[in-house]
């Protein structure tokens, strides 16, 4: 797996399982995530957009009441699967923000580091994650940008976490 797959891999299953008390802060229904990945281009060294992504969710009152956004959570599974052994390190929460790191050992003995900043309000969440890692003597960085936005009611067919 290269590293931009390593980093998007980790980006998206820390992004939707890690993202207030929730609950009480926004608004059940459909919302919209827009994620962008940033990288510094190998040979110019220049910033360049690697990824991005739209997708909307379908986020319950019962899903919100798991207090998902602003709890740093690792989904052991996924991390199992991929033979990587993380930690959260540094976390630290207020009413609406939190932040910490997640440092990750991978299968090839890389260490990949993530550091989260999310903030959360009723119609709105921001989620920004640096990553870096060390590869071939070079410092790798991505950064990602979620941002959430209340659309609407739910609907029957739209995915859920």
């Amino acid at each position: 797996m290269n590293v931009l797959a390593r980093f998007h891999l980790i980006i998206l299953v820390f992004s939707i399982t890690a993202l207030a008390s929730a609950n009480e802060i926004m608004k059940p229904g459909a919302w919209e995530n827009v994620m962008v990945v940033e990288a510094d281009h190998p040979k110019t060294g220049q910033r360049v957009v690697v990824n991005e992504t739209r997708t909307t969710l379908c986020l319950t009152e019962k899903f919100l009441k798991t207090d998902p956004y602003l709890n740093a959570g690792i989904d052991e599974e996924k991390m199992h699967q991929r033979h990587a052994n993380c930690m959260i390190v540094d976390f630290t929460r207020g009413d609406l923000s939190a932040s910490w790191t997640m440092s990750c050992t991978m299968a090839d003995g890389k260490e990949v580091n993530s550091n989260f900043e999310v903030t959360v309000a009723e119609l709105r969440t921001t989620t920004r994650i640096r990553q870096s890692m060390e590869q071939d003597g070079k410092t790798i960085r991505l950064d990602s940008l979620v941002e959430s936005n209340y659309v609407s009611e739910c609907t029957d067919e739209m995915p859920r976490p």
